[in-house]
């Protein structure tokens, strides 16, 4: 879909009459901005956005504890958000829904001292992936101004912490040889919050297809994501930095 310029298109619907921006990721999700940041908004009709908001609290109920944990401070406020949204009715049922999928552990420190108990919480994986497939569309209208829907969209879950061995693992997988590249965007949104992605485009017959690939961090969370679009369909005059193809930089 080709936005028209000059009008607000939502990117979550790509229709017209966008009446909120929205940031990517969710303003839930970061802590307060400083000029030492990139922010990224993009438009939308608040109805569309707040079909979103459930999911976006959930992940942020979920990973900001950790991070908390891992010492990442830029996480504080964030976590004086998840404590303010337990008080509520929605957040409450979260938490208790947490508890509900929780299974207690025995933590032991790194010489095998038994130091204490703690929950361990399993991870609804199919809202933290809709939550990151909105993130990769934000991006991507941001970068491109292209409307795709949430179907087009491909992401993996990782482990922040899981993400060096797999690069060493992996390191002759073109995603990754991809977005190791310098023409590879990057935006840092907070300590520990940043987005990396790149674009391909090859000629076929239906036009030229670009190949955006992209990597999320948010706090422990790193999610990988691919989107397939046509050139066309972009609103921008001026698209972002383009490699004609996956060999060549």
């Amino acid at each position: 879909m080709t936005p028209k310029e000059g009008s607000k298109i939502c990117y979550l619907c790509g229709k017209e009459g966008a009446d909120s921006r929205d940031h990517v990721p969710a303003k839930a999700l970061l802590p307060p901005g400083g000029n030492e940041y990139q922010r990224i908004t993009v438009p939308a009709h608040q109805s569309c956005n707040a079909r979103e908001s459930f999911d976006e609290e959930y992940v942020r109920d979920l990973i900001v504890p950790e991070a908390i944990y891992l010492g990442m401070h830029d996480a504080e406020v964030p976590y004086e958000r998840v404590w303010k949204g337990w008080s509520r009715t929605a957040g409450w049922r979260r938490y208790q829904q947490f508890l509900r999928n929780a299974r207690r552990l025995e933590v032991q420190s790194t010489s095998g001292v038994f130091v204490g108990h703690a929950m361990e919480v399993a991870p609804d994986i199919d809202r933290i992936c809709r939550v990151g497939r909105k993130i990769v569309r934000g991006v991507l209208f941001n970068d491109t101004e292209t409307v795709v829907a949430d179907s087009d969209v491909i992401v993996v879950l990782l482990r922040t912490e899981d993400v060096p061995k797999i690069r060493q693992q992996d390191s002759d997988q073109p995603y990754w040889q991809a977005l190791s590249r310098p023409s590879a965007i990057h935006t840092t949104c907070a300590n520990g919050v940043a987005l990396r992605r790149i674009y391909f485009a090859n000629a076929t017959d239906n036009g030229v297809s670009v190949d955006g690939m992209f990597a999320i961090e948010i706090w422990g969370c790193y999610i990988v994501g691919t989107v397939t679009f046509l050139m066309e369909t972009s609103g921008r005059k001026d698209f972002p930095r383009v490699t004609e193809t996956a060999k060549d930089d």
